[in-house]
Parts: structure tokens; C-alpha cells; sequence
């Protein structure tokens, strides 16, 4: 699993998650260029360069395919990564408006849309409990449809 914080985040708010998830998932998380730990000044902070990162770090830990979790900038820097490069992404979750969920559930029958009441934009610092616990069934939903290797 690797988990990508929003634009002001740090690697630090994904401790609850990545205590939460350690027993079921390898967990992953770096600072976004020019955030935390990172490089202050990058040159560049487009997207296609958070998107850059994140393939990097997938195929250099050798992590892929992956479940890629994102809030806020991470979301949507971890549905890109998913738009293009799907071969790295097992699955990608994030924050989206309510109109835009309840498309994307109209339009993919194996969508789910889980909402955590009380929490707000930082759901996972808000709610850490109830959000590992949402999480964890989306990681064990997706077990029960993976094609059984053996066969």
C-alpha cells in the first residue's frame, strides 16, 4: 500500500493509517517533492511530476501492482498515476466531490462509496479508526475478487 498526503501534508499524517494497516499490508509513504523532508524548493511541482514520483517509487521498491491511497492532492495525484499507468495501480482511493461519487457508482458497479461522518477534509487525521476500518474492508473487498492464482 502506498499512501500519498495532500498539498501541506508530511509522510507523519499517515502514522495512524500505517499503524492501522501494518498487519495487513506493506505500507509505504514518502514526502511529495517540496513537502516535509523533501527537497524545499523543487523546480518542479507540476502534476505530471508528483505523478513521475510516484511511478518512480513504485518501480524502484518494486511495490507494484499497488493499492495507492491519497487524500487531497494525493488523490488525485494517485487517480493519474492510475489513469496512466494502470500496470503500477491495483487500486486507487481519494477524495472526490458528492456528485462526482455518485456518478463514478452509477457508472462502475464495483465502485463503493463510504462516507465517514464527522470527519472532514482530512478524514484519516479526523476519523483514524473508523478510516482504517473502512479501509481495511476496501483492501479485503478486493481479496475476495481476486482471481484465485491457482487455477
Amino acid at each position: 500500500m502506498l499512501l500519498l498526503h495532500g498539498l501541506g501534508g508530511h509522510v507523519g499524517e499517515w502514522a495512524d493509517t500505517a499503524d492501522g494497516m501494518k498487519d495487513r499490508a506493506r505500507v509505504v509513504a514518502f514526502d511529495a517533492r517540496g513537502h516535509g523532508r523533501s527537497e524545499r524548493r523543487p523546480e518542479d511541482v507540476s502534476r505530471e511530476a508528483h505523478v513521475a514520483d510516484v511511478a518512480f517509487v513504485i518501480e524502484q521498491l518494486e511495490l507494484g501492482p499497488v493499492v495507492v491511497v491519497g487524500q487531497s492532492l494525493g488523490g488525485v495525484t494517485a487517480l493519474l498515476v492510475a489513469a496512466e499507468h494502470p500496470e503500477l495501480v491495483r487500486a486507487g482511493n481519494g477524495v472526490v466531490e458528492p456528485a462526482d461519487a455518485e456518478e463514478m457508482c452509477a457508472r462502475a458497479p464495483d465502485v463503493r462509496l463510504v462516507e465517514l461522518v464527522g470527519a472532514e477534509h482530512d478524514l484519516h487525521l479526523d476519523r483514524p479508526e473508523e478510516w482504517c476500518q473502512a479501509l481495511t474492508e476496501f483492501l479485503d473487498s478486493l481479496d475476495d475478487a481476486a482471481p484465485d492464482r491457482d487455477q
